[in-house]
């Protein structure tokens, strides 16, 4: 799994009271406590090296040396101290890990660990009263959120027996989940309907019947939809559409450790808007297979391109 901008800022925020406490620490031993690798570690030391105060001269930012492999910190400017959360941040994780228990099952070992969590939130406001921070969203807790779950993660087919809250009607689907979210107090998923080949929102909650589907058994419509391989194109992204990675990271399988260009499937249900925002992204964002796909692209860019002659 790759990291988000936001992983490597809170590294980097961490990494200078952690290394003013421990002066002369190797990059290697930095790698290890932090969870990274050596080359990271780098990149991040590098990037603090031209972070500082609004001014931006040399008095103005972090000073730092690590040569022959070892770190020190001249001047950290403000970030000498740990980074810790304010208590209104406080509140917020904890009024979201509540959401988080609402839709959990007792019986659920993750739910244990969220109630876990909370409890050692709530001690660092303990002098608060925290029945703020036990307000029911209104989400109903699913037996089936496992499986939609393993099914992003694995990014599967799932057939599910819907109830439709227009028509008080039951429906056969066959789905690809995309992403969860809450809304006015309901868990709904989107997903990719191969059964009405577009994409819909489901209200968790209104799903009677989930089990992983076997498209080639499959009674539903999704038996004339395109191979799963035809779902997954691989892009290559450069450098400069490091933007569309960091906006489409959920749709993307790439390791740890990756340096651009990043060739990569990427789950998408529409092939016009791949091409669309590959347009978009000029020669920064390619699609590499299917050969198909790369040409309609490659067609579109030269139609552009003749319009400016």
């Amino acid at each position: 799994m790759s990291e988000s901008a936001l992983d490597r800022t809170s590294r980097a925020l961490d990494l200078i009271p952690f290394i003013v406490e421990n002066p002369g620490v190797s990059i290697e031993e930095l790698s290890q406590v932090f969870g990274s690798t050596p080359k990271e570690i780098t990149k991040d030391l590098n990037l603090l090296f031209v972070c500082g105060l609004p001014g931006y001269s040399p008095l103005e930012l972090i000073d730092l040396a690590f040569e022959d492999g070892y770190v020190s910190v001249i001047d950290p400017q403000t970030l000498d101290k740990p980074r810790k959360l304010s208590r209104r941040e406080i509140f917020a994780v904890i009024l979201g890990l509540e959401a988080m228990t609402s839709l959990r099952s007792p019986d659920d070992p993750l739910r244990q660990e969220i109630e876990a969590l909370r409890a050692k939130l709530a001690t660092l406001i303990s002098d608060v009263n925290l029945k703020i921070a036990s307000l029911k969203v209104g989400t109903t807790p699913t037996p089936f959120l496992a499986d939609i779950e393993a099914s992003l993660r694995e990014r599967t087919l799932l057939d599910i027996n819907y109830l439709s809250g227009h028509r008080d009607t039951q429906s056969l689907r066959t789905i690809r989940p995309n992403f969860l979210y809450i809304e006015n107090g309901f868990l709904y998923l989107r997903a990719f309907c191969l059964t009405s080949s577009g994409e819909r929102t489901f209200r968790v909650d209104r799903i009677l019947s989930v089990a992983k589907s076997n498209q080639a058994t499959s009674t539903s419509s999704a038996a004339t939809e395109p191979p799963m391989t035809d779902l997954f194109p691989i892009i290559e992204i450069g450098e400069r559409s490091r933007g569309f990675l960091e906006e489409n990271r959920h749709l993307l399988e790439i390791s740890e450790d990756f340096s651009y260009p990043v060739v990569t499937p990427i789950a998408v249900s529409d092939s016009e808007w791949l091409l669309r925002t590959a347009l978009g992204h000029g020669g920064g964002l390619n699609i590499v297979a299917p050969a198909e796909l790369a040409a309609e692209l490659a067609a579109r860019r030269s139609e552009t391109l003749a319009l400016y002659g």
